[in-house]
């Protein structure tokens, strides 16, 4: 078994992180 791909990789941490990013604002900044 190798490491997973790159593009696969980047593309899921990607992911994870803008769907952080929108937890974060949301509880920054919580919708009234």
């Amino acid at each position: 078994m190798g490491l997973p791909p790159l593009g696969l990789n980047s593309i899921r941490i990607r992911a994870h992180c803008s769907f952080i990013g929108r937890c974060l604002r949301y509880f920054i900044r919580p919708i009234t």
